[in-house]
């Protein structure tokens, strides 16, 4: 009697876990997308606003966009916010995932 209990309790255990590790799992997919969806917005907004910006200067529109890409980097926000550059593109899986969009 005493085995049965406790293999009960150890799919109840089993249960639980995977339960919890699916959850995570889901969340952590819904943050990456989500701060892929990010990247974009700003990759493309700022883009194209330097591009307008640029092309206001009578300046080729593609600079501005390249510009904007540095702006993006270490070079100027990694130097200037790298907290906020860490955030935005962290090392690891998101950063790979804005790779394959690309």
């Amino acid at each position: 009697m005493g085995i049965v209990h406790l293999s009960g309790m150890a799919l109840a255990l089993i249960t639980y876990v995977e339960q919890h590790v699916t959850s995570l799992v889901h969340r952590t997919v819904e943050n990456e997308v989500l701060l892929l969806l990010v990247q974009v917005a700003l990759i493309l907004g700022l883009s194209r606003f330097m591009g307008m910006l640029f092309a206001r200067m009578r300046q080729p529109q593609v600079v501005g966009e390249m510009v904007a890409g540095i702006m993006l980097g270490p070079s100027v926000m990694g130097a200037l916010y790298p907290h906020a550059q860490t955030m935005l593109f962290p090392a690891g899986t998101p950063l790979e995932l804005l790779n394959i969009l690309s």
